[in-house]
């Protein structure tokens, strides 16, 4: 699974479109690159973004990450990358949710001296299929003596 080892911001935005009470929110990440700098490091850069609806404003982080894995999952992601340009669950997960909540806490800080309302963080990515409940056994149970 990808540690992620380092992340810096290279820009953000606040644009305030109209006076008025937010209705909703849209928040979200999005991978923009991902790189491989060597056999087991790539950099990751990501887009984080709230929309307060509907048209009252936007915010907008963009940033890089820094993650390490073995040689073999350093390759099946950027394979993955190339091809459908997403990042396995299973490798990836810890990764996206470290960025996504490293980004959600960086938002609200910037977006205090706009008088914005809190956002909400994302639900977590989630690396393996969450395990199937076990069916009841039917039938009598035998009473212990």
């Amino acid at each position: 699974m990808l540690e992620l080892v380092g992340m810096r911001f290279t820009a953000t935005e606040v644009l305030i479109i109209s006076e008025g009470i937010p209705e909703g929110l849209d928040v979200g990440i999005d991978v923009e690159k991902v790189t491989k700098h060597d056999d087991t490091t790539i950099s990751i850069v990501f887009n984080y973004y709230i929309g307060y609806m509907p048209d009252v404003a936007s915010v907008k982080l963009r940033g890089i990450a820094f993650c390490r894995d073995s040689n073999q999952n350093i390759k099946k992601v950027i394979t993955a990358w190339g091809k459908k340009k997403e990042i396995p669950s299973e490798l990836g997960a810890n990764a996206i949710n470290m960025i996504n909540a490293n980004s959600a806490v960086n938002a609200l800080m910037i977006t205090r001296p706009f008088n914005l309302m809190p956002h909400y963080l994302p639900p977590p990515v989630f690396g393996t299929p969450e395990q199937p409940a076990r069916p009841e056994k039917k039938g009598k149970r035998k009473k212990k003596k």
